[in-house]
C-alpha cells in the first residue's frame, strides 16, 4: 500500500511540474510569444484588409485550415481568393489574448470584436477566435484557425447568411 501511495505522490509531483511549465503563470517567453502572436495575427488582418494577397500568403502556412462561424472549413486557397469575403470595410480589435505553448507549437485564444460593411450597411460580430501557430525558421505561420460567434444581435453576418447555423454532423 505504501509502494503504490509513493509512486501516487511522486507522479503526481511530476505531473504539476510539467503542468505548471505549459499552462502555470505567463513566463517572459510565454509573454513574449502572446506579444509576437497578437502581433502576427494583427499583420494578418491588416493584410487582409489591404487585400495583401503576398502578406497573408507569408503567415498563413501551406496546409492552413480554418473553420469559420458557420461551420464552414476552409484552406489557404479559399482565403486568399476570397480577402475579407463580402466585407467592403472592416476595422476590428483583439482583445483578452491568451497563449498556450508547448515547443515550436502555440495556441493563441482571444475575443475578435469585428465591424464590418458590405453593401452600404454596418454590422458588428463578436467572436471567440482560436488560432494555432507553428514556429519556423520565417517565424510564426497560423497553421488553423476556430471561430465561434459570441452574439448574434445586429450581426451583419448572420443577416447575409441568412442565420446558417453550426449543424450537428
Amino acid at each position: 500500500m505504501k509502494k503504490y501511495f509513493y509512486v501516487s505522490i511522486v507522479s503526481l509531483c511530476l505531473h504539476a511540474t510539467i503542468f505548471g511549465q505549459h499552462v502555470g503563470d505567463a513566463t517572459s517567453s510565454s509573454k513574449n510569444t502572446l506579444k509576437d502572436l497578437v502581433n502576427a495575427t494583427s499583420q494578418i488582418y491588416d493584410a487582409m484588409i489591404r487585400r495583401d494577397r503576398k502578406a497573408v500568403d507569408r503567415y498563413l502556412s501551406e496546409n492552413f485550415l480554418e473553420t469559420d462561424a458557420t461551420c464552414t472549413l476552409r484552406d489557404k486557397v479559399w482565403n486568399l481568393d476570397n480577402l475579407l469575403g463580402v466585407d467592403e470595410t472592416l476595422t476590428y480589435q483583439i482583445e483578452e489574448p491568451l497563449v498556450r505553448e508547448h515547443g515550436n507549437t502555440a495556441l493563441l485564444f482571444y475575443v475578435w470584436n469585428v465591424e464590418h460593411g458590405v453593401k452600404g450597411k454596418v454590422g458588428r460580430s463578436i467572436l471567440r477566435v482560436t488560432d494555432t501557430f507553428v514556429k519556423t525558421g520565417n517565424g510564426w505561420m497560423l497553421v488553423a484557425s476556430h471561430r465561434t460567434k459570441l452574439n448574434d444581435k445586429q450581426d451583419l453576418w448572420n443577416q447575409l447568411t441568412n442565420g446558417i447555423r453550426c449543424k450537428a454532423p
